[in-house]
């Protein structure tokens, strides 16, 4: 019973130290949150969240907006969009091959989706459609993805949060991306290890379509 006060007790005066701030939008949904757990406010445990209700992101910051531990962020639609561990604002690098260099293809291939608003089996040329690639391991800031033509893919300014890219097929036949990485300079080439996402063939195309996007 005394173990049992005591606990109580301990809980209670943590909880008491615990300061927590928020914000909020214009309209008046919760923004985000910080929880300080210690008089030294340079040290909190944030969430934002989007305007929906839906959390946002979540971690730890110390000293000046420097993230630090696990961190999650989500999509508005609640999908976790990836997680990782922060070591005073250095992502850690997951996933490695044996050698340790980045990243571990075979992995990654193994645990990514690629989901795209509309039936794969009946995408049409010149049609435009909403994407977003599931590689909940890997921060999206450190890939590009590229088309079979090596065209970058089209930020979506209409719903970024949900799907951030736009795929507009141009011609018949098979479709892949090419998911390109960083290299420790934070550049994206060709020569740096890249990942192929197939997706299969576009079906269902009008004969008018292939010949008017075919003709010079």
């Amino acid at each position: 019973m005394k173990q049992a006060i005591l606990v109580f007790f301990i809980i209670t005066c943590l909880m008491s130290c615990q300061k927590k701030t928020c914000r909020y939008y214009d309209s008046g949904e919760l923004k985000y949150e910080k929880v300080f757990y210690n008089k030294d406010t340079s040290t909190f445990y944030v969430r934002e969240y989007y305007k929906n209700g839906i959390l946002k992101q979540e971690g730890k910051i110390k000293k000046i907006e420097i993230p630090d531990g696990h961190w999650k962020e989500y999509y508005s639609d609640g999908i976790l969009k990836y997680e990782c561990d922060y070591v005073d604002g250095c992502a850690l690098l997951q996933n490695l091959n044996s050698d340790g260099s980045w990243p571990n293809l075979e992995y990654l291939s193994e645990n990514s989706k690629l989901e795209i608003v509309g039936n794969t089996d009946t995408l049409r040329i010149g049609e435009q459609y909403r994407l977003r690639l599931l590689m909940k391991s890997v921060n999206p800031e450190m890939y590009i993805i590229v088309d079979k033509n090596l065209e970058i893919l089209k930020s979506n300014t209409i719903d970024p949060d949900r799907y951030p890219y736009l795929y507009t097929p141009k011609e018949a036949g098979r479709i892949y991306f090419l998911v390109i990485f960083s290299n420790k300079e934070g550049y994206f080439t060709l020569k740096n290890p890249s990942l192929i996402i197939d997706i299969g063939k576009i079906g269902n195309i009008p004969d008018e379509k292939i010949d008017k996007f075919n003709s010079p």
